[in-house]
């Protein structure tokens, strides 16, 4: 039998014990919530790089679209034998119907794609006109049939 003496108070409070479940019960939360976070940091991460290299390729194959139906001359990669087959080489080279040559070469070393065009000549001058049109390339390699000039 519980005696309980005069003027003593009971005090109500936690013990040890209960204190260490409840801060291992939140660790265990907050870990579970922190690796969420990580993972979907990563997730989105991803997604961006993806997106980016999507945007990358549609610029590319545009400006080469533009190019190629603007193309009067292939000049490079071209059979100089003359006989059928395809051909591939990392740079591209055509002639418009300005006759303004634009050349498309791949830098293995910085993983870009750059289109350089060389104006015709006014006057003394010739301008000549370089941008970077891709970039994170792995590798770039342009196919022509000759039987297509």
């Amino acid at each position: 039998m519980l005696t309980s003496f005069p003027g003593k108070k009971k005090k109500r409070a936690f013990t040890l014990v209960e204190i260490m479940i409840t801060l291992t019960i939140i660790g265990i939360v907050g870990g579970l919530v922190a690796r969420w976070f990580v993972l979907n940091r990563q997730y989105q991460k991803r997604l961006t790089e993806l997106s980016d290299g999507e945007d990358n390729l549609r610029k590319i194959t545009w400006t080469l679209h533009q190019d190629l139906k603007t193309a009067r001359t292939i000049l490079y990669p071209r059979r100089q034998d003359g006989s059928e087959g395809i051909i591939s080489d990392t740079r591209l080279v055509i002639r418009n119907f300005d006759g303004d040559l634009v050349s498309y070469f791949y830098k293995s070393d910085s993983k870009e794609l750059v289109r350089v065009t060389s104006y015709i000549p006014t006057g003394d001058a010739k301008e000549q006109k370089d941008e970077t049109i891709g970039n994170k390339l792995d590798c770039v390699v342009f196919t022509n049939r000759n039987n297509l000039n």
